[in-house]
Order: C-alpha cells, then sequence, then structure tokens
C-alpha cells in the first residue's frame, strides 16, 4: 500500500527532470521499479504503473523525460546532450531508492515507447540492471515511413512537435528511434516486450515480433502480447505490469 509521493528532482551534468517517488509502507523483496514515458507525453501517462507496484509494496520512480513539456518545463539544450545523460537518469533514480531502501537490489526498469528504448540504452552498459519492462516497443520495416511520418498523421505530428523543445523535433528523433532499435546491442538480460495486438504504431504483433527476434539473440526476451493495449493507452499497461513484475525473481 502507499505510504506517501515524494516530489524529487533527477539529475544529470546537464540536465534536471522532475520525478514523483512513490514509497510503500512496507517493503517485502529486493525489488523496485523505474518508469518513464513516451515521445512527447509525460509521466502523468504511467501514472497507473507506480500504483500498482505499491499494490506489490515495490518501491518505484517516475520521472519526466528532458524537453517535454507536458509534465514540467525541463529544456534540453541540444539532441547530443539528451543521447548521451538521459539514459543515466535511471541511475540517478536508483540512488534515490536505495537512499531510503538499501536493500533494494534488484531494480526493475523500462517505459513506454521512447521510455522504453532508453531503459534498454542504459541497460546495454550496466550489469545491475538486467530485467526491463518495455511497453509499446515494436520494430517496423526500414524501407517503409513511420505512422507518424504519413499524411494522416501530419497535423498531430505538427502538434506534437510544439510539446518538446526544438531540439527534439520528430523529424530529428523519429529516425533516432528506429536505427537505435535496430543497433542497440544488450546481452545477458531479462526482457519483457508488452505491446497491444491493436497497437498501429508499432505494427501489433508483427512488430513485436521483429524486435524480439532482435533482442533474443543474446537475451531472455518474454513477449505478452494482450488483444487490446493501444498505443496511446500506455496507462492500461498497469495491470499486465504487475504480474510481470510479481513474477520476476
Amino acid at each position: 500500500m502507499l505510504k506517501e509521493i515524494k516530489k524529487i528532482i533527477l539529475k544529470t551534468e546537464n540536465q534536471n527532470v522532475n520525478a514523483l517517488f512513490f514509497i510503500p509502507k512496507e517493503v517485502r523483496s529486493n525489488k523496485c521499479c523505474i518508469f518513464t514515458h513516451g515521445y512527447t507525453s509525460h509521466k502523468g501517462s504511467i501514472l497507473t504503473w507506480p500504483q500498482k507496484m505499491m499494490d506489490l509494496n515495490v518501491p518505484t520512480i517516475i520521472f519526466d523525460l528532458p524537453g517535454h513539456f507536458l509534465g514540467s518545463f525541463n529544456e534540453c539544450t541540444s539532441f547530443e546532450v539528451f543521447k548521451k545523460e538521459t539514459p543515466s537518469l535511471f541511475d540517478h533514480a536508483y540512488r534515490k531508492i536505495n537512499e531510503l531502501f538499501p536493500e533494494s537490489s534488484l531494480p526493475i526498469t523500462g517505459g513506454h515507447s521512447l521510455g522504453a528504448l532508453l531503459s534498454l540504452i542504459h541497460s546495454s552498459t550496466k550489469t545491475t540492471f538486467n530485467h526491463q519492462i518495455c511497453v509499446g516497443l515494436g520494430s517496423l520495416d526500414s524501407d517503409k515511413p513511420h505512422l507518424f511520418q504519413t499524411p494522416f498523421f501530419r497535423e498531430t505530428m505538427i502538434l506534437r512537435s510544439e510539446l518538446v523543445s526544438p531540439e527534439l523535433h520528430p523529424d530529428i528523433v523519429i529516425p533516432w528511434i528506429a536505427e537505435m532499435k535496430r543497433t542497440t546491442s544488450v546481452e545477458k538480460k531479462s526482457i519483457h516486450l508488452l505491446a497491444g495486438k491493436d497497437d498501429i504504431v508499432i505494427g501489433g504483433e508483427e512488430g513485436v515480433e521483429k524486435i524480439a527476434t532482435h533482442l533474443e539473440k543474446r537475451n531472455s526476451v518474454h513477449r505478452h502480447l494482450p488483444s487490446k493495449l493501444p498505443h496511446h493507452l500506455p496507462e492500461n499497461a498497469g495491470i499486465f505490469i504487475k504480474k510481470i513484475v510479481k513474477d520476476i525473481g
């Protein structure tokens, strides 16, 4: 059960972001969770995730990404800084958890869409972070334009581009996301891919299978494919994440 929510700041060398630290009334395991949101979104979009973690008495932090304005006004000085430093926010969050709960030796990281990708990038150079929950992460054919780049979504992306720093414009970020999905090398991790079969943004089951095939060469990959979990409703993933975290370890 929830005891309190601390409002905290996570920092890198050049970036500060707002975060919420969910503290349970008692801790019954060595697990803790750190999650972040998708591109142009905010930490409130995944609020149900830490809420479900309180049912398990697992300390949890959710944080805003730099340069994303819906959750908080944290600027991004450059895309190079974003790429280099943002993954280390998971490290700072874990240190915050360990200050209160030093017994939390099993961190579970993840996120939605871009947040999921960043958790994988972060884990690629870490031996402590061995469990990732990636919601809404899939890979489409590289020779086809991303759904967000089609005329149907043009007006939507004009709006979305105003919700992030100019350095994180869709024309910059979306191609980078596609590249990192193909090239990020992760080894010896337990990766849970959770996406709805109705998630048209990542191509549903086919998109999940493509990235799963890439990752399972060197990792233990678990597929979770409910029939209904659309990309724009990551809060609906909370109940599935609760089961995954309960079974880890």
